[in-house]
């Protein structure tokens, strides 16, 4: 495991809560001002946000299974 793993992680985390918040804000926003445009961004923020987490897990299985084998 590298010396910088968990900030690494840590800042992957930060990024992904930032778009995710801003997302959720966006489609608060958007309910309130009656403007689809920025409703449309927001959902796209945190389908973004979601898949960046999903991504990250699937890259952490495959590591973890590729150092099975050897």
């Amino acid at each position: 495991m590298p010396d910088n793993f968990l900030a690494d992680h840590a800042q992957a985390g930060i990024v992904i809560l930032i778009i995710f918040s801003l997302g959720l804000l966006f489609v608060v926003r958007s309910k309130t001002s009656e403007r689809r445009y920025y409703r449309g961004l927001g959902y796209s923020l945190v389908m973004m946000a979601i898949f960046l987490v999903v991504a990250g897990v699937l890259q952490n299985i495959n590591e973890a299974s590729h150092r099975l084998g050897h």
